[in-house]
């Protein structure tokens, strides 16, 4: 087995689990061999994944070794370590989660989708047809509908990764235009909060913020909703230092102004008639996710958090008056919403400008925003501020194209890959429900549609139901390496060891 048809994952700043059970997923459902790399403060990381992987289930260090990789032709010495499986396991006959509400832990349904698409080789990601007879974006669901619309194909490619495209079956006649564009968006807020679609002002962004070996961050609401920090941010500090052999920044205060937080609360506590999280809601609850990921990992070294400011009373009334005339108007475009869910531009920015003016830094203090007239206005008022472009989203504007992993290193080095159970996860965010389909067998999964625990949304857990968690699992007993259990169990000993999980409930 050559380097070439190895797959290879790229370590970098996201937490240690998520690489871990990335790369068990590939050693249990592939060619039983993964190949970590990293480069610069990654290099501690890759170890660490490496050796939970080696300790916790019999993983075998086939060799590891220092390489040449680039950056825009400026050297980096990066290190690769293969991994190979360990002896084949018996897995029990029907796996019982340790969880009893329905859920099931990232880790477990990762190893099950990687499976299921090994044995498929490709998957169509469904998603129910909310959009037809609907003027914009997705808003309050219509009535239930067996109606069905193919949002993304997954192919297994031997040797590397999945390849992801967008299906034919969206220029179908049957399918409007308008119907196209919001499955599309859909898609592509998904992929970029995945981190598969980068800002297209990724590399300006954060060849800014690598100006200075300390800084401060003020964080819009859009920058949190979106998942930018932990998603984008963060891997790209790594790799966009200025100076190859100097790490920058190596220290990281993020200050939420408090009317953020009154935003995303007020996101937080959108539902429907019924109950149910809207997708305004849900995307609320993944903010807060967000920000206990950033406030409570241990293993995202040189991060601190702060929330600055306090509440404006003015921001409730205003949010009453909105109520009573979105009740009035409940056809009206969410996007909107989303976009903005108050005037309470002006007071993130006081908020921000406030905090800065109580202390006394010398370094870098940015304010960073997804919304370009925030960034104008800021910009206006004094504040250094940084626009954070959408996503690259071009590959999912038409139908049949594929979209590729980020290759953020020059040729010869890996690209930086996203998991598939990632994938699925933010896709059951951003559209309630999913159906996973292969030939006959059709898997539904849900987000937590209640939003009564963070946990769920910390630890990105997804629902699957009776008929189609057995059908997972009968297929994962076929070939079995890992017990899955075993896995819920490591997982619950990382997620003690590096988050303060009391603080979160």
């Amino acid at each position: 087995m050559t380097r070439d048809t190895v797959p290879r994952i790229l370590v970098g700043a996201k937490r240690t689990c998520d690489y871990v059970f990335d790369a068990l997923a590939r050693l249990n459902s592939r060619d039983a061999q993964v190949t970590l790399c990293a480069v610069g403060s990654a290099l501690p990381k890759c170890n660490a994944v490496a050796g939970v992987l080696a300790q916790k289930f019999s993983a075998e260090v086939v060799h590891t070794k220092i390489v040449p990789y680039a950056r825009r032709e400026l050297p980096l010495a990066g290190m690769e370590i293969t991994l190979a499986a360990g002896p084949l396991q018996e897995a029990p006959e029907s796996y019982r989660s340790l969880r009893n509400d329905g859920f099931i832990e990232y880790p477990v349904y990762e190893l099950l989708f990687n499976s299921f698409l090994t044995a498929k080789n490709a998957l169509t990601i469904e998603i129910e047809d909310v959009y037809s007879g609907r003027v914009g974006r997705r808003g309050v669901r219509k009535s239930k509908s067996d109606s069905r619309l193919p949002a993304l194909v997954i192919t297994r490619d031997d040797g590397l990764d999945y390849k992801i495209t967008v299906p034919d079956q969206l220029t179908a006649p049957t399918v409007a235009k308008i119907t196209r564009e919001e499955v599309l968006a859909d898609v592509a807020t998904a992929l970029s909060r995945s981190g598969i679609l980068l800002s297209r002002s990724w590399e300006d962004v954060l060849t800014t913020l690598c100006r200075d070996d300390d800084a401060i961050i003020g964080l819009d609401t859009n920058v949190l909703r979106e998942c930018i920090v932990s998603q984008q941010l963060l891997d790209g500090l790594i790799f966009n230092s200025p100076h190859w052999f100097v790490q920058a920044p190596n220290w990281l205060l993020f200050i939420i102004p408090n009317a953020v937080m009154h935003e995303i609360e007020q996101l937080a506590n959108s539902r429907d008639t019924a109950g149910k999280l809207t997708q305004s809601g849900r995307l609320g609850y993944r903010a807060l996710a967000e920000i206990l990921e950033l406030d409570q990992s241990r293993d995202l070294g040189g991060i601190s958090l702060l929330v600055v400011g306090e509440a404006d009373p003015v921001l409730d009334a205003r949010v009453e008056l909105r109520g009573l005339r979105t009740d009035m108007r409940s056809r009206s475009r969410v996007v909107a919403a989303l976009r903005r869910i108050s005037v309470g531009d002006t007071h993130v920015r006081d908020q921000f400008k406030q905090f800065l003016r109580q202390i006394s830094f010398h370094k870098g203090t940015y304010f960073l925003t997804a919304d370009k007239s925030n960034s104008a206005l800021a910009r206006a008022e004094g504040l250094s501020s940084v626009y954070f472009a959408p996503a690259l989203s071009d590959a999912v504007q038409k139908a049949g194209m594929l979209i590729r992993m980020p290759r953020i290193l020059d040729d010869g080095g890996p690209p930086l890959t996203v998991p598939l159970g990632k994938i699925i996860f933010e896709l059951a965010v951003q559209c309630e429900r999913i159906w996973l389909t292969a030939g006959e067998t059709r898997i539904c999964v849900e987000a937590d549609l209640a939003g009564e625990s963070l946990i769920n949304w910390v630890h990105k857990r997804l629902k699957i139901r009776g008929v189609h968690l057995k059908a997972l699992i009968e297929n994962y007993s076929l070939k079995p390496r890992v017990p899955l259990v075993r896995a819920e169990e490591v997982w619950r000993e990382l997620v003690r060891a590096t988050m303060d999980e009391e603080a979160i409930d």
